[in-house]
């Protein structure tokens, strides 16, 4: 299977060696847009399914974790929420980073953030079924899989956005990413709390 003129396996190879040279051959496949959306919905839909394999095989938390309240929420037990919450972030996410990106001198368009998202999304998916296979075979290995992978999807993660908001600098993408971070749980907080969603564990 090929992703444009490059087989699937040397751009998963080229995403993690030379980031910044895979998202640009992803942005300039020029896929449109509804195709796009279509491919990122299926995406959030396969890694809330894998989420939920991997939350079944890992082991509840001990009592005292519940009782001082480190229990994940209840709402994560269910692949559609998990879908729901996740399908909803990423689409915000993404008009968000390109919003700002265009307000910080970025001149990527929002396809061009949108076919970003995917690709990376792509990557988790094949992430996490590495660490659903780790999960059964050694789940201490599957941890340090884990830590591997959040470090290695952190420079994955800013190389993409780099090249699809177009800023010219990953020391301005880390900037775009904590604004846009903040300001997102900001105004999640802020909408739990006026929705009252909170008090159902979320």
């Amino acid at each position: 299977m090929n992703v444009g003129t490059m087989p699937v396996g040397q751009l998963i190879a080229l995403s993690l060696q030379k980031p910044a040279e895979a998202a640009r051959h992803v942005i300039d496949l020029r896929t449109p847009r509804e195709v796009l959306w279509t491919l990122l919905v299926l995406a959030c839909a396969l890694n809330a399914m894998l989420f939920w394999v991997s939350s079944a095989l890992t082991q509840p938390p001990p009592p005292e974790f519940s009782e001082t309240g480190l229990a994940l929420p209840a709402f994560l037990s269910s692949p559609l929420l998990v879908f729901v919450f996740s399908a909803g972030g990423m689409v915000l996410m993404i008009h968000l980073l390109h919003w700002v990106g265009t307000v910080m001198g970025g001149t990527g368009s929002l396809g061009d953030m949108l076919s970003a998202f995917v690709w990376m999304q792509a990557l988790r998916l094949v992430a996490q079924a590495g660490a659903v296979i780790l999960l059964i075979v050694s789940p201490p290995v599957a941890s340090l899989y884990g830590l591997v992978v959040a470090v290695v999807s952190l420079w994955i993660t800013v190389n993409f956005i780099n090249q699809g908001a177009n800023l010219g600098s990953n020391l301005k993408t880390i900037g775009l990413l904590l604004i846009v971070m903040f300001g997102f749980i900001f105004g999640l907080s802020l909408f739990l709390a006026v929705t009252g969603l909170a008090t159902m564990g979320l």
